[in-house]
């Protein structure tokens, strides 16, 4: 087919920029979006020295990456174009610096290319046809091509997704035949894997209030206690030894540092503290010698290695952004694991690989998620399977990656939620985590408030008007969506319809307007429109924010930086943003009068409620969550500002309100409920009801026969 375009001519190579494609000799060369992207700014730079983190910058404008992500795209650049280092025809390292196009280029402003028709085949790592940013858009097909196209639209079903993750997904039409077998349900939060051997699943179980670790023998179904129940101590990562005879864990408490231990399956004393300070999972290596897991520091999160025994401490990697799972390869070769930021809302996450022994990091794949939780590998290295979703609002599913090739597939596409995965050596069983919530909105008086009244389905956020309506975000309509209760608490409004998460309502002081955050540009940023739901526009376009407060008697907005923590203000009338704090302080709440602060933070392994100064950020009051509880979500203050009203969860999951007076007199328990998490509340403005959403999760250990 014949396109009118700029191009740019070296060496039996045409490069055209905007059909996004590298011909040599009139053919397409398969190549990746990333290599291209790159030969692109070398050839625009021709003849000059491009320092490494223009390069960088440029082609990896969306996501971290490690130097040894530059140097590995190089070296598939000179492979495709057959340059050779030590006497390059087209690309010269300049030490130390970056790299120069050498070769002669023609840059023709017009004429016509000739591409040849071709069908796509699948490729190698460097040929990813499922990679990000660039695909080719053909103006004109044959009828051959048409009757290609049409066969592959009807064995196949393609989801392209939105701006700035152009990978294409097939959905695994073999999925229907996947057995799901429900082994163990809870309404208490459970970790569970499942041994190599697939003969064992170790799972943590809670009575009243206390967890254990449990054995479960799958041929029989006999459940065998490992180790003893404790109300001091929380459970985290499980995981088998390569042999499955040993079962190594992650446990910690409120005054007591997570820490790694190993229990065998056949009983007897548990070995403790082999490891201490994890920040989550962990991998036993294949030989069964090393152990990779996590540490979390401020603003950096690293990956580390150390002998089987906990000693030989080692890193190997860090990131300022979260990363979750990590997990060796068959060989030991290799770490896989997922690294992004999900609380901007935009598909940040992407899976990688990690040479154990050079330290050189890789992308699995140029795909990216909202978030990746765990990831598990074919026996035979040639693919991963993960958890994951695209959006916030999404299930979490099991999702493909087939090695080297990049291109990913969805295996499930349910409405459940899979929170983790495990397998077995042979991946001839998997072993699934799903969980569901249930929350609703509860009004209560504030003088009796154990009796409470169920309004409506509710899920994220509730908040006040000055007439007595209350706004909340709903999942009722299928999607999370902002919805107003009138103050009769009969009539209900849906507000926002958008195929979007919407959800943390604010209302500003004079009642005209809602603020909320919404993912429909692509990031969780802050929305405004009027209480009647019209009127709705963007009011921060950043990289993601979150935790809107509105300081009192004001227009001016105070919203978290989703990337760093920082504070910024904005009026509600829209502007520029401009800081308020570079400390990380998430969801505030500012007092009455404006001059205070207050927010839950970590000190002293244990999570406190600091008070500010709203001008300096000063401190100006600490005061710790009584002992043996968990810190909710919420911090309101009361009218005159004498006091803060905050929610805490006990060893059962029970969600409470307490009283913290400013004076540091000691925190009273204002409710006696017995059953279910507070995930948001507010007083109404004469502070004479409450208004909740309160649930609570269900969990369900489910396995999977016959995966493979």
């Amino acid at each position: 087919m014949s396109l009118k375009t700029k191009r740019f001519e070296f060496s039996g190579f045409v490069l055209d920029p905007r059909e996004k494609v590298l011909l040599r000799d009139g053919k397409p060369v398969a190549v990746t979006p990333k290599v291209l992207q790159l030969l692109l700014v070398l050839v625009e730079n021709h003849g000059h020295i491009v320092e490494k983190e223009k390069l960088m910058a440029e082609v990896w404008a969306d996501s971290f990456v490690e130097e040894s992500n530059l140097t590995f795209t190089i070296r598939q650049l000179r492979k495709i174009l057959g340059d050779d280092t030590q006497n390059p025809r087209f690309i010269k390292t300049v030490q130390r610096r970056g790299y120069r196009f050498i070769a002669e280029v023609k840059e023709v402003s017009s004429d016509d290319i000739f591409v040849e028709e071709q069908v796509r085949t699948k490729t190698s790592f460097k040929e990813n046809p499922f990679a990000n940013g660039w695909r080719s858009r053909p103006v004109l097909f044959s009828i051959f091509g048409v009757i290609i196209l049409f066969l592959l639209l009807t064995t196949s079903f393609f989801i392209w997704q939105g701006a700035g993750n152009k990978a294409r997904i097939l959905t695994d039409a073999e999925n229907s035949r996947l057995k799901f077998e429900t082994i163990k349900s809870s309404d208490k939060p459970i970790a569970a894997t499942i041994s190599p051997d697939g003969k064992y699943i170790a799972y943590t179980n809670v009575t009243n209030g206390q967890q254990s670790l449990w054995l479960r023998q799958l041929s029989s179904g006999l459940n065998t206690p490992i180790v003893a129940p404790t109300n001091i101590v929380s459970f985290g990562s499980i995981e088998f030894s390569p042999d499955s005879e040993y079962i190594y864990f992650t446990r910690g408490g409120e005054n007591e540092p997570s820490h790694l231990d190993r229990a065998s399956i056949f009983g007897g004393a548990v070995k403790t503290n082999i490891l201490n300070s994890l920040d989550g999972a962990f991998s036993i290596s294949p030989d069964n010698q090393s152990i990779s897991f996590r540490r979390w520091e401020e603003r950096k999160r690293s990956l580390l290695i150390a002998n089987i025994d906990g000693n030989d401490i080692r890193p190997i990697f860090d990131t300022p952004k979260t990363f979750t799972d990590n997990v060796f390869s068959p060989d030991g070769k290799t770490i896989a694991f997922a690294s992004g930021q999900s609380g901007t809302g935009n598909q940040d996450f992407g899976v990688y690989a990690i040479d154990v022994e050079s330290g050189e990091v890789k992308p699995a794949t140029d795909f990216r998620w909202h978030h990746v939780r765990d990831v598990v590998w074919l026996p035979d290295q040639s693919g991963l399977l993960i958890t994951a979703r695209i959006k916030n609002d999404d299930p979490q599913q099991i999702w493909k990656i087939s090695l080297p090739s990049g291109e990913v597939k969805k295996i499930t596409d349910t409405q459940n939620h899979f929170s983790s995965i495990s397998a077995t050596a042979d991946l001839s069983q998997i072993l699934l985590m799903q969980v569901s919530r249930s929350s609703n909105l509860y009004l209560a008086s504030a003088s009796a408030p154990d009796n409470v009244q169920p309004l409506a389905q509710a899920s994220e956020g509730v908040v006040w008007t000055p007439e007595g309506n209350l706004v909340y975000s709903s999942h009722s309509s299928s999607n999370n969506d902002i919805w107003l209760l009138n103050a009769d608490k009969i009539n209900q409004k849906q507000l926002t319809t958008e195929d979007s998460a919407d959800f943390n309502p604010r209302v500003s002081p004079d009642g005209r307007y809602i603020v909320f955050v919404s993912d429909r540009s692509g990031k969780n940023n802050l929305w405004r429109m009027n209480t009647d739901g019209s009127n709705v526009v963007r009011l921060t376009g950043g990289d993601g924010e979150s935790g809107a407060a509105f300081i009192p008697d004001t227009q001016f907005v105070v919203f978290n930086s989703a990337k760093d923590g920082t504070l910024w203000k904005i009026s509600v009338e829209g502007g520029e943003a401009t800081l308020v704090s570079d400390k990380r302080a998430y969801n505030i709440s500012i007092s009455p009068d404006g001059t205070r602060f207050a927010h839950f933070a970590e000190k002293d392994e244990r999570v406190k409620i600091f008070v500010k100064s709203f001008a300096t950020g000063d401190l100006a009051g600490e005061f710790a969550v009584p002992e043996g509880f968990s810190a909710g979500r919420k911090i309101v203050w009361i009218k005159n500002g004498a006091a803060l009203i905050y929610s805490a969860e006990d060893s059962k999951n029970a969600g409470n309100l307490w009283e913290q007076y400013i004076s540091g007199t000691a925190p009273q328990k204002l409710t006696n409920y017995t059953s279910d998490e507070i995930f948001s509340f507010n007083y109404s403005p004469d502070e004479s009801q409450i208004a909740l959403i309160r649930g609570s999760w269900h969990h369900d250990v489910v396995l999977v026969r016959e995966f493979k």
